[in-house]
Protein backbone atom coordinates (compact mmCIF):
# COMPACT_ATOMS: atom_id res chain seq x y z
CA UNK A 1 0.00 0.00 0.00
CA UNK A 2 1.01 3.51 -1.23
CA UNK A 3 1.40 6.69 1.55
CA UNK A 4 1.92 10.11 0.71
CA UNK A 5 5.41 10.61 2.13
CA UNK A 6 5.61 14.67 1.25
CA UNK A 7 3.43 17.55 2.82
CA UNK A 8 0.58 18.82 0.71
CA UNK A 9 0.17 22.18 1.21
CA UNK A 10 -2.88 24.43 0.04
CA UNK A 11 -4.29 27.17 2.06
CA UNK A 12 -8.40 26.22 3.04
CA UNK A 13 -10.47 28.96 3.55
CA UNK A 14 -12.20 29.01 7.25
CA UNK A 15 -15.36 30.18 6.12
CA UNK A 16 -17.27 30.60 3.05
CA UNK A 17 -16.59 33.13 0.82
CA UNK A 18 -19.86 34.87 0.11
CA UNK A 19 -20.41 36.40 -3.57
CA UNK A 20 -23.08 38.80 -3.84
CA UNK A 21 -22.63 40.06 -7.54
CA UNK A 22 -20.93 39.05 -10.88
CA UNK A 23 -17.37 38.41 -10.49
CA UNK A 24 -14.31 39.34 -13.22
CA UNK A 25 -10.66 38.96 -12.36
CA UNK A 26 -11.64 37.31 -8.94
CA UNK A 27 -8.69 37.82 -6.04
CA UNK A 28 -7.82 34.29 -4.66
CA UNK A 29 -4.54 36.07 -2.99
CA UNK A 30 -5.05 36.56 0.80
CA UNK A 31 -1.69 38.20 2.21
CA UNK A 32 1.44 36.81 -0.12
CA UNK A 33 -0.25 33.66 -0.71
CA UNK A 34 -3.05 32.11 -2.98
CA UNK A 35 -5.56 30.15 -1.99
CA UNK A 36 -5.37 27.01 -3.72
CA UNK A 37 -8.85 25.69 -2.59
CA UNK A 38 -11.57 28.25 -2.35
CA UNK A 39 -15.30 27.26 -0.75
CA UNK A 40 -17.76 29.79 -1.98
CA UNK A 41 -21.49 30.82 -0.99
CA UNK A 42 -24.25 32.21 -3.14
CA UNK A 43 -27.15 32.98 -1.71
CA UNK A 44 -28.63 36.05 -3.75
CA UNK A 45 -28.87 34.54 -7.57
CA UNK A 46 -26.55 32.54 -10.26
CA UNK A 47 -23.38 34.40 -10.15
CA UNK A 48 -20.54 34.63 -13.20
CA UNK A 49 -17.22 34.39 -12.42
CA UNK A 50 -15.56 35.35 -15.62
CA UNK A 51 -11.46 34.75 -13.85
CA UNK A 52 -9.24 34.24 -11.23
CA UNK A 53 -6.14 36.75 -10.57
CA UNK A 54 -3.57 34.85 -12.62
CA UNK A 55 -0.87 32.47 -10.58
CA UNK A 56 2.96 30.54 -11.58
CA UNK A 57 2.29 27.99 -13.91
CA UNK A 58 1.72 25.17 -12.87
CA UNK A 59 -1.16 26.53 -9.82
CA UNK A 60 -3.70 24.35 -9.59
CA UNK A 61 -7.30 25.82 -7.87
CA UNK A 62 -10.23 23.94 -6.61
CA UNK A 63 -13.41 26.07 -6.81
CA UNK A 64 -16.16 24.36 -4.30
CA UNK A 65 -19.76 25.70 -4.68
CA UNK A 66 -21.30 25.16 -0.89
CA UNK A 67 -23.75 22.43 -0.48
CA UNK A 68 -25.01 25.33 1.63
CA UNK A 69 -25.29 27.44 -1.45
CA UNK A 70 -29.16 28.25 -2.79
CA UNK A 71 -27.89 29.13 -6.57
CA UNK A 72 -25.63 27.71 -9.23
CA UNK A 73 -21.74 29.91 -9.85
CA UNK A 74 -20.86 29.66 -13.46
CA UNK A 75 -17.26 29.70 -14.66
CA UNK A 76 -17.73 31.78 -17.93
CA UNK A 77 -15.48 30.26 -20.43
CA UNK A 78 -12.98 32.90 -22.13
CA UNK A 79 -14.99 36.09 -22.00
CA UNK A 80 -14.39 39.79 -19.80
CA UNK A 81 -11.55 39.29 -17.48
CA UNK A 82 -8.40 40.68 -18.41
CA UNK A 83 -6.80 38.07 -20.76
CA UNK A 84 -4.23 36.04 -18.32
CA UNK A 85 -6.90 35.61 -15.68
CA UNK A 86 -9.58 34.21 -17.98
CA UNK A 87 -10.66 30.25 -17.57
CA UNK A 88 -10.14 28.12 -20.51
CA UNK A 89 -12.64 25.35 -20.41
CA UNK A 90 -11.53 23.04 -23.32
CA UNK A 91 -15.33 21.85 -24.17
CA UNK A 92 -15.46 25.34 -24.97
CA UNK A 93 -18.40 25.92 -22.97
CA UNK A 94 -18.66 27.90 -19.58
CA UNK A 95 -19.11 25.42 -16.39
CA UNK A 96 -21.86 25.41 -13.86
CA UNK A 97 -21.92 24.35 -10.29
CA UNK A 98 -24.64 23.36 -8.62
CA UNK A 99 -24.44 23.46 -4.74
CA UNK A 100 -22.10 20.99 -3.51
CA UNK A 101 -20.42 20.71 -6.82
CA UNK A 102 -16.66 21.35 -7.76
CA UNK A 103 -14.27 21.68 -10.13
CA UNK A 104 -10.28 21.78 -10.10
CA UNK A 105 -8.78 24.43 -12.50
CA UNK A 106 -5.03 24.56 -13.79
CA UNK A 107 -2.86 27.59 -14.55
CA UNK A 108 -1.27 26.82 -17.33
CA UNK A 109 -0.36 28.92 -20.81
CA UNK A 110 -1.72 31.96 -18.74
CA UNK A 111 -4.91 30.91 -18.55
CA UNK A 112 -6.93 28.87 -16.19
CA UNK A 113 -7.76 25.46 -17.98
CA UNK A 114 -9.84 23.02 -16.82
Amino acid sequence: MAYFTEKVSYILVPNNLTITTNQDNYSIINGDEAFSLIKLMNNTSSLDITGFIAQEEGFYLTIYNSINSTYNIVLKHDTTSTAENRIDNRAGADITLAPGEFTILLYLDERWRC
